[in-house]
């Protein structure tokens, strides 16, 4: 079926492995997030309903992290939020998120030599204000 060339083009290609989970908060589930990302070698992981304050910055070793943190402005807390830990080995940067009313975003573009770059969008519909 596949030539000899064929084989070992297939053999060089990298699949991404690209998680995404809706946490319901992150910082108490922190640890088996890392195990799950470690285990699985995870590239890209998206996570939504983080509920992470400003200047919470969870660390997973060779990522970097892109978080929106979403503060009510009747309680002062944090609700919701979205966050992509991205492989640092992947050349990537992070597109400004316009302002949204009702949905939080994340957005990162991965560059891709010779290739067309991906965009990868983290998107949260927030029900409680449509």
């Amino acid at each position: 079926m596949f030539s000899t060339a064929n084989r070992r083009n297939l053999q060089n290609l990298h699949s991404l492995r690209i998680g995404c989970w809706n946490a319901c908060g992150l910082r108490r589930q922190f640890d088996e997030v890392i195990q799950f990302v470690t285990d699985h070698d995870i590239d890209i992981f998206l996570i939504q309903e983080t509920f992470l304050q400003p200047g919470q910055t969870p660390n997973i070793p060779n990522f970097t992290l892109y978080k929106n943190d979403r503060i009510s402005i009747n309680s002062r807390r944090t609700s919701e939020g979205t966050c992509i830990f991205f492989k640092k080995a992947l050349v990537h940067y992070q597109i400004p998120t316009p302002e949204l009313e009702s949905t939080e975003a994340t957005i990162i573009n991965q560059y891709r030599k010779q290739k067309s770059n991906f965009v990868y969008f983290n998107l949260l519909q927030n029900t409680s204000q449509i």
